[in-house]
């Protein structure tokens, strides 16, 4: 079934406040949003909603301003007033989520327990409205999927309640590791600790925009000017998740002048490393010399990884790398009970609700034969025969 998913172009960072403008801009909704706020039973604040043109586009900038000095407050303090709240369970849950991702980055920077580490500028009315609000907007617009482009980091210093910082500041890093980031000439602060904690905490997939119908997109303004326009861009859309679309990277080069049972040995470190698929291709190459093909296929942000390791570990002296998009069916493992009580391993592959391939685990189905002196062909589809015997077949969620 199609299922809602949110896509976000960061190409000019993100923070708390342009999230909430990006996705405000969606929803076309704001007084629902303000009500749910008002749920928090915060004081002291007020917030405005206005539409601003940035590069010609029309977006809308949302900001919250503070009346007042704000106290320094830990993940402690800031649970609480969320669980106080009459919010929703899965709001609280989302944005307590969040917080807790950004204390757990505050408390190794500064060497403490995160249920312990102090907030100084997240720890304000405004961010706390910035991160509960993005917990409010994901739950009324029924996402079920956020994905998001790489993020770009700025450079510089910048001035916080800790001194002069460089850019991105270390809360920024933290919570970016396992990433994909790259650097940008721009000299200031363009992904913020609540944007990086938001990011974080919601999006699984890092990569260009996916096989989607994209119904609406949101703009949402940022506070600073660039030479690019200073917008977080929200698409808005439904993907079939009938089928797992991704792209994926092909990283390939010639061999001719490698010994065999190093070749052999290279696949399974590969494997090893989490490649989707390694292998290799019989060619001829000049001077009629027999050569194979080496092909890896690996998520895009493996690339630099596995080129390394083939100019390393192999006779190669360059690799090329193409970008694809790799289309799978839904799967799963499952245990199918043999006559005598031993589990054989079965992969499913489906699609929506109708199974589509059924395949034993070769290893599990190898041992059973031998050790009961069987056909290995007559082992594999007497596995067959029991999981299609099943009335029901329980199914996980993916």
């Amino acid at each position: 079934m199609p299922q809602k998913t949110l896509y976000l172009d960061c190409s000019s960072g993100i923070s708390g406040d342009m999230f909430i403008s990006a996705l405000l801009n969606l929803t076309e909704d704001p007084l629902y949003f303000e009500n749910k706020i008002k749920l928090l039973k915060l004081e002291n604040y007020k917030i405005s909603i206005e539409k601003k043109f940035k590069s010609g586009i029309s977006c809308l900038y949302f900001s919250c301003a503070v009346n007042e000095k704000q106290p320094h407050r830990s993940y402690k303090d800031i649970k609480k007033i969320i669980l106080s709240s009459l919010l929703e369970p899965k709001i609280q849950e989302l944005a307590i989520d969040i917080f807790r991702n950004l204390a757990k980055a505050e408390g190794k920077i500064h060497d403490k327990d995160y249920h312990d580490a102090h907030f100084h500028e997240v720890g304000a009315v405004d961010s706390i409205i910035d991160i509960v609000g993005a917990a409010i907007l994901v739950n009324q617009l029924d996402i079920k999927e956020v994905i998001s482009s790489p993020i770009p980091l700025g450079s510089g210093f910048v001035t916080c309640a800790h001194g002069k910082l460089p850019v991105p500041v270390p809360a920024v890093v933290e919570l970016l590791k396992g990433v994909p980031v790259y650097q940008t000439d721009i000299k200031d602060e363009i992904v913020t600790p609540t944007g990086a904690a938001i990011i974080k905490t919601l999006c699984k997939k890092f990569q260009r925009l996916p096989m989607m119908q994209i119904e609406r997109v949101g703009y949402g303004a940022g506070a600073k000017e660039f030479d690019i326009p200073n917008i977080l861009r929200a698409f808005l859309g439904r993907r079939d998740v009938i089928h797992n679309v991704q792209y994926v990277s092909v990283i390939e080069t010639n061999i001719d002048d490698e010994k065999g049972n190093i070749l052999g040995y290279f696949m399974t470190k590969c494997l090893q490393m989490g490649a989707l698929d390694v292998y290799f291709t019989s060619i001829f190459m000049k001077k009629n010399r027999p050569a194979y093909k080496l092909s890896i296929i690996c998520e895009q942000d493996k690339v630099e990884e596995f080129s390394k390791l083939i100019l390393k570990e192999t006779s190669s002296f360059g690799v090329r790398i193409s970008e694809m998009k790799r289309i799978t069916l839904k799967r799963e493992a499952q245990k199918v009970k043999m006559p005598d009580g031993v589990d054989i391993r079965v992969k499913i592959g489906y699609d929506e609700d109708n199974i589509l391939k059924i395949e034993p685990e070769y290893d599990d189905c190898l041992l059973y034969a031998l050790e009961n002196n069987k056909a290995l062909k007559e082992v594999i589809q007497l596995v067959k025969d029991l999981f299609n015997d099943k009335k029901t077949h329980r199914r996980a969620s993916y």
